[in-house]
């Protein structure tokens, strides 16, 4: 699982939903249910094949960070 898999999730479950809780609550279901298989995934390696997958997703996410903030720079400099 990855974060492209959290946003397909929340959009899923938030598609029609007007209510700020109830998109709320989607979102955290959604969240929970990603740390739950990736937790599943990771129990199911030996040791250095967690750490590398861990370190992957890791580096996925501060990737995805830096593409946003850099992003976010340009479109505020215009």
């Amino acid at each position: 699982m990855n974060p492209i898999g959290a946003l397909a999730t929340f959009a899923g479950l938030t598609d029609g939903v007007e209510c700020a809780a109830m998109k709320r609550q989607a979102v955290m279901t959604g969240v929970y249910v990603l740390a739950i298989l990736t937790v599943f995934a990771l129990l199911g390696t030996s040791v250095l094949e967690g750490l590398g997958a861990l370190s992957r997703v890791i580096g996925f996410l501060t990737l995805a960070i830096g593409v946003e903030l850099v992003t976010h720079g340009v479109l505020a400099a215009k």
